[in-house]
């Protein structure tokens, strides 16, 4: 039997960094929650989490800022990889994954986030 998941609220990770300037515009796609001063991976994720309009989140490990991406605009691939990004070893960028409050993961993305690469015939 399937088992539907508990409404929470989990990211998906990686060491990479979304280019601001690559036709993403401030207040649209992204925008900060915390510009300057100290802010945890997981004071970021908690905020993103009740922000509905918040699909992921870009953390430096130095805990300097904390960026929202909104409306999907920088996402993880099916290979775990943001484009157009770069390789990050100084911080990550989460998208929220399967069962986020916000229904940011389109229905579609769940069942192949779920079936994790099982080939149908």
């Amino acid at each position: 039997a399937l088992v539907t998941p508990a409404a929470s609220t989990g990211y998906l990770c990686i060491c990479r960094a979304c280019y601001f300037s690559a036709g993403f515009t401030e207040g649209t796609d992204f925008k900060y929650h915390v510009q300057s001063g100290t802010i945890t991976r997981q004071q970021c994720k908690d905020a993103c989490s009740v922000d509905a309009k918040c699909t992921g989140i870009e953390h430096p490990n130095s805990n300097t800022y904390c960026a929202f991406w909104m409306g999907g605009a920088c996402g993880l691939g099916s290979d775990g990889d943001a484009s157009p990004s770069n390789k990050w070893n100084d911080g990550m960028t989460c998208t929220k994954s399967a069962g986020a409050t916000s229904g940011a993961m389109p229905a579609a993305a769940t069942v192949a986030f779920i079936l994790g690469g099982m080939h149908l015939a």
